[in-house]
């Protein structure tokens, strides 16, 4: 039942005749919009876009003098936007991109996606069509259990959430407690998980993100926009309509004031006298690199291009006066990148694209680091900090 009105709320959420397509450039798919297919329309939490391939298409040429073979490897994921399921730092442990224990290496994985809070956080990826049978041989050399289900065939060590500290940093994915693992190989598509329910959930799926239409429009968006390179990855960010921000959540920015006295810093912070932007479900973190360049962007779908511009310029408003409660400092100077603001039309929305794009130093080697300090990181920065709701959060 649940999945029937998920698809339903989904069909009404279709614009007959939506604004935003007026002028819509012919957008080809791209490989993050295919992936919407695997991941249920409820989705909880942040949704992680990955495409590697694309990062390796972007940085392999530019890492001739990486430092170590391991420096190579993970450059390309350095500035990803990895999901819960895959530790970023339990992936120093695998030169091999654990390929040893798993029967194919994370390094190669052309698209990952991940969502939801630990323990329930499940993960997709593709590239892995010529390893079905050494993933078998491996997990079944390590002890892994294959049960047949909805077709496939699982692959599960330990019971729904456990740890077992003994195994931790077994492969990348039991990650540094040694978590419970269920895999599954359809074709070229890896499904994992570390509970049977969230599992059955990734096989029968039910409505799923593909038909969302501010997902798909914030991502279409993405491979609309024309002078950026390659669009690299994407969170996807649900947002309260109503705009309204918990103090207590904002305390980590604030150090160790109340929440009494952080409300009323915001309160007294200047430019929150200044109007919010027009109301929105979800907005999107997306990167995109172009060799050295890499551009980070707040992209927002709207009905109209009128109501995307009135937001353009509520947030350019916003940006110069407002306040980073945790470095006391304008997020104008917190951002101090070149300023690409655009809105970007498609079939069913106007996605207003708020970039900003850095380069990095040619005349290093590359390295871990090279990609890591970039608008992408401050952006993030300031999501898992909430303090981009200061900027966009929905108003009058």
């Amino acid at each position: 039942m649940k999945r029937i009105l998920a698809a339903l709320i989904i069909a009404l959420a279709l614009p007959a005749h939506a604004q935003g397509s007026r002028g819509a450039p012919d957008i080809r798919p791209g490989p993050l919009q295919d992936i919407l297919a695997r991941i249920p329309a409820d989705a909880s939490g942040l949704i992680y876009l990955n495409d590697l391939a694309a990062a390796r298409r972007q940085v392999d040429p530019l890492t001739t003098d990486a430092p170590t073979d391991l420096d190579r490897a993970l450059a390309p994921m350095s500035s990803a936007f990895l999901p819960a399921a895959l530790d970023q730092n339990s992936l120093l442990y695998f030169p091999d991109g654990g390929k040893e224990a798993l029967g194919f290496s994370v390094f190669e994985l052309d698209q990952i996606a991940g969502w939801g809070d630990p323990p329930q956080a499940p993960l997709v990826a593709t590239g892995i069509d010529r390893h079905g049978d050494a993933i078998a041989e491996r997990l079944r050399a390590r002890g892994f259990a294959a049960t047949p289900t909805q077709g496939h065939t699982v692959w599960h060590l330990q019971d729904d959430f456990k740890i077992d500290i003994a195994r931790r940093n077994d492969d990348p994915l039991t990650g540094p407690l040694g978590q419970s693992q269920r895999i599954v190989v359809d074709g070229d598509t890896l499904l994992f998980a570390r509970g049977w329910p969230v599992m059955n959930d990734l096989l029968d799926p039910g409505a799923t993100l593909a038909t969302e239409p501010d997902t798909a429009a914030i991502l279409r968006a993405g491979y609309a926009l024309r002078g950026a390179g390659d669009l690299l990855g994407a969170v996807i960010v649900p947002f309260p309509p109503s705009g309204r921000l918990d103090p207590g959540i904002l305390l980590q920015s604030g150090g160790n004031m109340k929440p009494e006295q952080f409300a009323l810093l915001l309160d007294r912070m200047p430019g929150r006298d200044l109007p919010g932007l027009p109301p929105f479900l979800r907005y999107g973190l997306l990167l995109w690199q172009d060799g050295y360049d890499t551009t980070g962007a707040i992209v927002i779908p709207y009905m109209s291009r009128d109501t995307a511009e009135t937001a353009r310029d509520r947030f350019t408003a916003l940006l110069d006066v407002v306040e980073s409660p945790a470095a006391r400092r304008s997020f104008a100077e917190l951002l101090p990148y070149d300023r690409r603001f655009e809105i970007v039309g498609t079939e069913a929305r106007a996605v207003l694209v708020l970039g900003f794009t850095t380069s990095a130093d040619a005349t290093a080697p590359v390295s871990l680091t090279t990609f890591t300090n970039t608008p992408r990181r401050r952006l993030m920065d300031m999501l898992l900090l909430r303090e981009i709701d200061l900027l966009i959060g929905a108003g009058p």
